[in-house]
């Protein structure tokens, strides 16, 4: 013990710098070292509490946290496991007196707490609290009373006031197998938010689950499998100030005498929202009570709940809920609002249900959230009560157009649809654009996508799936989460092939090009500007089967509406050489003896001609055209072939006296072999002038 408070008294002033000290609490101190530690703790302090079972009672301090489950180092906790154990011997946690200070006691056990009275109106063998106590996250469990007389109220929680409290005073808790007279599990005036309340009872009164009283409230909770030894299986709301239950399953409880589900008291009190099923009463007297009684003549709001399945002994009652004759007659229609029962009733916008189908999941599972397609959807009546709030599944209220009926909302799921283009698309007879669109759950829809001429749907996908198309129209996976819907269009495009050319420039919409493959959009008309090299013209120019005609420089291709091949064909420009009819002479044109003829040869071709005049003849004159050619060193050299021309060869007899024969002063004639030479400056010419190449 001694060590145990030195260790607290490090603890405590190694904090006392800061506001407030972490304070942590191992497992092998005792129940009355757990209450010393809290003791010596100051406002603002928290407990960390190692797992265990720690004996005893406990009293709350105010501002003094307590977090309990953690492990052998307090890096992390588990759920209850730090156990605070009455030993069947008083109450387990209490709070004193009302605080000022909101002082939480957090994931903890609270179990065997045991009061024996004999007075009136004690309860909470549990925890008692008062305001600003709160237990969050706890486990309240088989704590009950040993009484002689009075009421033993409240046997999980007990509450009796809050003052102007607004902080819940249990949260996200479980409460099961309590007993107490009334209210089995709880009886409070103040709020329970998020908690289980299953498997308690009652003994011989009322409200096995759960008694709201003074003002006492409970959102978004299950109460399941309570019983009563008297009236009131599960829910009783009592006082006169106004307790409200909302987003509430009250399912599968027992009233040995009546009044199965939940049961409201004269006074003005809010119920939205609750799912009220499958209660049991065992007494066959008023009947109509298995499911809810409203035994109410004020302004009691009755809105947007459920009744159906509740039963006498094991038989479905055909109405299930009974209304007291003033709050019928009188005030029905403007409080008992948008319910849902197997039987027609008083008020305003009543659904009778199926009594077999009602539109549940599956209720034999105690699934009661509704199924796609239920007339609970969007079937609910707005109420400034539920702005902000959220369902049973924390799912927020509303989801869709207008809120739903019971403790579930369906839920609703945004479809993205990412920006496209080129393409409508459209769901049903509604032109759809990108943007998110809010949709029910398990939602499936069938989209059409039409695309612009020349476009082509590539892919469509809605979250993984890859839609196919079928019939024209693509099916969305149903809808069971956020999904983005992606279509992706792409131009139609056709392959133009170029086939190989030589001898040109192709210069294609604008770009030169070369053979090869060009990829062009549906219906693109291209144009080809074709530039033949010098001494080359364009023989043909086709695509496919079209042949194509130059239009002021420019070749127009047909529109691009399947692969097609353009082909060009390129020639040389050739020009005629006409050789004259000459005799006497061996005409060698270009290296090969020639005849009088024609002779094609390309353009810009310049020939030579070597031209030898038989014996006896000499050549007169060698035109081309209008040109006059000149021998040099033997050869005649022609024009460039610009154009047709005609080479002419003139001849004439020549003369054998060698006396007639005129030469210059630099030349010599010389016989020889009966044959005229002359030479001249080193070179050798025959008769007629003609230079002899040897």
């Amino acid at each position: 013990m001694k060590n145990f408070y030195a260790s607290m008294f490090i603890s405590l002033m190694c904090a006392l710098s800061a506001q407030a000290a972490v304070i942590q609490v191992t497992s092998d101190k005792s129940g009355t070292e757990l209450q010393a530690a809290i003791n010596a703790a100051s406002s603002g302090d928290t407990l960390k509490v190692q797992a265990g079972t720690y004996y005893g009672n406990f009293t709350m301090k105010e501002g003094v946290n307590v977090i309990g489950g953690w492990n052998a180092d307090f890096t992390d906790t588990t759920s209850y496991a730090t156990i605070l154990d009455a030993n069947a011997n008083g109450r387990v946690v209490n709070q004193p007196a009302a605080f000022d200070v909101l002082t939480v006691w957090e994931n903890l056990t609270v179990q065997n707490g045991k009061l024996s009275v004999a007075l009136s109106d004690a309860g909470g063998s549990g925890v008692a609290l008062m305001a600003y106590g709160q237990v969050k996250h706890c486990l309240i469990q088989n704590n009950t009373f040993d009484y002689t007389s009075g009421n033993c109220i409240g046997g999980g929680v007990f509450n009796n006031a809050v003052g102007a409290c607004t902080e819940p005073l249990v949260v996200d808790c479980w409460i099961r197998n309590n007993s107490g007279t009334h209210g089995g599990g709880a009886r409070v005036a103040g709020i329970i938010l998020n908690t289980v309340i299953e498997h308690n009872s009652t003994t011989n009164n009322a409200a096995g689950g759960v008694q709201l009283h003074y003002g006492g409230a409970m959102y978004n909770c299950i109460v399941r499998y309570n019983v009563s030894g008297g009236d009131m299986g599960g829910v009783r709301l009592t006082g006169t100030k106004a307790c409200t239950v909302a987003n509430c399953l009250i399912y599968g409880n027992e009233a040995t005498k009546t009044i199965g589900g939940l049961s409201v008291e004269t006074g003005v009190h809010y119920m939205y929202n609750n799912t009220i099923v499958c209660n049991k009463q065992k007494y066959t007297n008023n009947p109509n009570r298995a499911g809810v009684r409203l035994n109410v003549n004020s302004d009691a709001v009755f809105a947007n709940n459920i009744v159906w399945g509740n039963m006498v002994n094991d038989d479905v009652q055909a109405d299930q809920m009974e209304i007291h004759a003033t709050y019928a007659s009188d005030r029905a229609a403007a409080y008992f609002r948008n319910n849902a029962v197997v039987h027609p009733i008083v008020g305003t916008n009543t659904i009778v249900l199926d009594a077999t189908n009602p539109g549940f999941v599956d209720a034999s599972a105690g699934n009661f959230r509704l199924v796609y397609g239920s007339g609970l959807i969007n079937a609910g009546e707005d109420d400034t009560q539920l702005t902000g709030a959220v369902d049973l599944d924390s799912n927020i209220r509303k989801a869709g157009p207008a809120v739903d009926m019971g403790a579930y909302e369906f839920p609703y799921h945004t479809l993205t649809i990412d920006a496209f283009e080129h393409a409508t698309l459209l769901i049903g007879e509604d032109t759809i654009v990108a943007g998110a669109y809010e949709l029910p759950q398990g939602h499936i829809d069938t989209v059409v996508i039409r695309v612009e001429e020349g476009y082509r749907v590539e892919r469509v996908t809605c979250g993984d799936a890859i839609l196919v198309e079928e019939e024209g129209v693509y099916a969305l996976p149903a809808l069971m989460a956020d999904m983005t819907l992606t279509i992706e269009v792409e131009q139609i495009m056709y392959d133009l092939t170029v086939a190989e050319f030589e001898h040109a420039t192709l210069i294609l919409d604008g770009d030169t090009a070369l053979a090869g493959i060009y990829p062009l959009p549906q219906g693109h008309i291209a144009s080809a500007i074709i530039v033949a090299e010098e001494g080359y013209q364009i023989k043909s120019v086709t695509c496919d089967e079209a042949v194509l005609e130059e239009v002021e420089g420019v070749y127009a291709l047909p529109a691009m509406l399947t692969g097609m091949t353009l082909t060009i064909e390129v020639e040389q420009i050739m020009y005629d050489l006409t050789v004259a009819e000459f005799e006497h002479v061996t005409l060698i044109l270009d290296g090969d003896t020639a005849l009088a003829g024609t002779y094609p040869l390309p353009y810009g071709h310049i020939a030579s001609a070597i031209i030898v005049a038989e014996e006896g003849y000499q050549i007169k004159s060698v035109t081309c055209g209008d040109a006059l050619l000149v021998e040099e060193e033997g050869v005649y050299t022609l024009p460039a072939m610009l154009a047709d021309m005609t080479l002419a060869i003139e001849v004439e007899e020549s003369s054998t006296d060698i006396d007639n024969i005129n030469v210059n002063a630099n030349a010599v004639k010389v016989i020889r072999d009966g044959q005229l030479f002359i030479l001249r400056e080193g070179k050798e010419y025959n008769a007629l002038g003609q230079k002899l190449h040897k």
